[in-house]
């Protein structure tokens, strides 16, 4: 289920870089704009909330004119954190994800010898040394950061595309729109920083082993893509929250470690009643994982009194029972962004 993290985007080009189930569903109808849910509380700006997807794997025109088109109807533009580090933050990172100078990464981690991790930073096209100082996480974003980016040694392109959050930049700042961050630097680097040492182990265990095929857990990015060009929310949920058997237990609670604690960051920016200037509405933009599982995005703001909601001609699939099953809360997974505002009987919106 491991995505691609928002904050390796942000690494890209830094100094680092020295060289369950769902009922079945028809095919979905075609959407004619970006998935938005909209939440609204008296005396507080109206919030246009959006999925992203951190990479694509198709550059679909249609992703830039719904970007346009919902940006146009805001006032300013949320992220979830900085996308790019400078050289005056790097210390930053580093005071976080770096060990003192008698100490290294092999000591410790117990899954991956120097000899991998050696190999991992060749592959990586990163300096051996420096990289045996940088902390399990951080080695692994740096390693996602060069694979997504056609930076490893193979010199081979890579697959990916700019993510949603960065084309909503480019559009925010040409239409010279504030932009706001719900995170600080320094509050992401602390959040992978606080993970558990078995947990950033998985991670960068699957980072190196990305950098010759795909490990298990990680996700389809081109399905994502669909689901979101579509509106199938069910379809994204599953992609997001979905435990492949292969998947090792770590690297799944990293993930939702991940989720939680970015989700409980963003929630608590957007709950303080002076962060947002002007009456709105508001685009929030953040990691499509957040919107999904128990104790979401949608979750949250729920709870502190907004109503949500959903996306015009969103696909409904959580809220179809599946044959045979008499009680509907049998079911043990249900998209809870959907429940929310499921109707009494399955329908497609739109």
């Amino acid at each position: 289920m491991r995505p691609i993290i928002g904050i390796a985007i942000a690494l890209t080009g830094s100094a680092l870089f020295a060289g369950i189930a769902f009922a079945q569903t028809p095919t979905p109808p075609v959407a004619s704009s970006a998935p938005i849910w909209t939440a609204t509380a008296p005396g507080r700006p109206t919030l246009l909330l959006l999925p992203t997807i951190h990479k694509l794997t198709v550059d679909d025109p249609r992703i830039e004119d719904w970007l346009s088109q919902v940006a146009g109807r805001a006032e300013a533009v949320v992220l979830e954190a900085p996308l790019s580090v400078s050289k005056k933050e790097l210390p930053t990172v580093l005071r976080h994800g770096q060990y003192g100078p008698q100490d290294n990464i092999t000591n410790h981690v117990t899954t991956l010898t120097a000899e991998a991790l050696a190999r991992c930073a060749r592959q990586s096209n990163l300096k051996i040394v420096p990289f045996f100082q940088l902390k399990p996480w951080l080695a692994s974003l740096t390693v996602d950061a060069a694979r997504t980016t056609g930076q490893t040694a193979d010199s081979k392109p890579s697959p990916f595309r700019a993510g949603i959050d960065e084309r909503l930049l480019k559009i925010a700042q040409k239409k010279m729109m504030p932009v706001i961050y719900l995170e600080t630097l320094d509050q992401a680097m602390k959040l992978f920083d606080d993970m558990s040492p078995d947990e950033q182990e998985a991670y960068l265990k699957t980072s190196c082993a990305n950098l010759t095929g795909g490990a298990p857990g990680e996700i389809d990015l081109g399905e994502l893509e669909q689901a979101w060009l579509n509106s199938d929310m069910a379809r994204i949920e599953r992609l997001v929250t979905n435990h492949d058997p292969l998947e090792s237990q770590s690297l799944y609670d990293a993930d939702q470690y991940v989720f939680h604690a970015g989700t409980k960051n963003f929630a608590a920016a957007i709950e303080g009643y002076g962060y947002f200037h002007g009456k709105g509405p508001i685009l929030i933009a953040v990691g499509a994982g957040h919107f999904f599982g128990d104790d979401s995005l949608l979750d949250r703001l729920k709870a502190d009194g907004y109503t949500i909601a959903p996306p015009p001609g969103i696909i409904n699939t959580a809220c179809v029972q599946k044959a045979g099953d008499a009680d509907p809360a049998s079911q043990p997974s249900v998209t809870r962004a959907v429940s929310a505002v499921c109707p009494a009987r399955p329908m497609r919106a739109g």
